[in-house]
Formats: structure tokens, C-alpha cells, sequence
């Protein structure tokens, strides 16, 4: 994991999964990058969380680990949170999200 510094925010990149220990609050931000504009050919690279004002996650994702069943497990879960505030349309926005990490 590496961090970066802007301003009063830290910003943490992380490969391929969240950390176990991710404190969160009932409401995130997230935003997604493709490799490009077409879902059924371009896959998902990078998803941005915010998790407060001065914390934010960056996930990126290699290209062949979507195969592997299991792999995203703590970015799984947070996704799945029900208790997440407008969970339902942040995935309906992220249709990537679906696609790629199988969140529902």
C-alpha cells in the first residue's frame, strides 16, 4: 500500500483488494476507471472510495486476476453493505462494478 498526502486528505493505493481493518461509516463515495467507454469489451482498472472528507482508497486491479473467484473479498463486502446509504445507486451507476467484482 502506498499513501499520498494532498492537503488534509490522505489518499491510500492499494492492489488488487482493501485492506482487512478498513474502518467505514454507513456513507462512500465511488467512482470508477475503465481501460475504456465499452463495458462488454473494457475492463475495470481502478475504483476510487471515499470514505470521508480527508480519506480516500484507490484499488487498482490487474488484468488477469478477475478470473480468480474470491480475490476481491474486503472491496466485495464493503459493496455489499446494505447499510450502505444510497448503495443501490452508486452500483446502478457503476455498472462496471457488477460486471467485473460480481457485487449485487
Amino acid at each position: 500500500m502506498k499513501t499520498f498526502k494532498f492537503a488534509e486528505t490522505s489518499v491510500f493505493l492499494h492492489d488488487e483488494d482493501l485492506p482487512d481493518l478498513l474502518d467505514h461509516t454507513n456513507e462512500i463515495g465511488v467512482d470508477t476507471e475503465t481501460t475504456g467507454l465499452n463495458l462488454s469489451r473494457d475492463r475495470l482498472c481502478l475504483i476510487q472510495i471515499g470514505i470521508s472528507r480527508n480519506e480516500c482508497h484507490l484499488v487498482k486491479f490487474d488484468k488477469s486476476e478477475f478470473q480468480k473467484e474470491g480475490k476481491y473479498k474486503n472491496l466485495v463486502n464493503l459493496l455489499n453493505n446494505k447499510q450502505i446509504k444510497d448503495r443501490q445507486m452508486i452500483l446502478n451507476y457503476n455498472d462496471d462494478i457488477v460486471k467485473n467484482l460480481n457485487v449485487r
